[in-house]
């Protein structure tokens, strides 16, 4: 199937309409300030609930071996540990496993895997 120009441009247009409209309505509904400490708890932990179920999955993919994945995800849980912000631990954990993949041949051959 080749893609042509219209099918490209109605695309763009979808992904535009569905991200500006997830991003758009909580401004619209929420203009105060939210009280309920529910939903205030439940946001505080929705940025590390989502992180989590996207990186999680893929510490066990055997792309490259399992041990950059579990490096990175030993980083990123001491860091955690600390208190240290989102960004920073995944900054971290990232170039952990990055340069963990580097070396991955190395590290197989160390523990005996290869």
């Amino acid at each position: 199937m080749t893609m042509n120009t219209p099918y490209v441009w109605i695309c763009i247009l979808i992904m535009f309409v569905t991200t500006y409209f997830t991003r758009m309505l909580p401004l619209v509904f929420c203009k105060g300030q939210i009280k309920n400490t529910f939903i205030k708890s439940i946001l505080a932990y929705l940025p590390y609930a989502i992180l989590t179920s996207m990186i999680f999955p893929e510490i066990f993919m055997d792309k490259f071996g399992l041990i950059p994945g579990i490096l990175g995800f030993i980083i990123a849980v001491i860091l955690s540990y600390f208190d240290l912000s989102l960004i920073i631990v995944l900054i971290f954990s990232t170039l952990a496993t990055y340069i963990s993949m580097l070396y991955n041949t190395q590290l197989m051959s160390i523990f005996g895997l290869s």
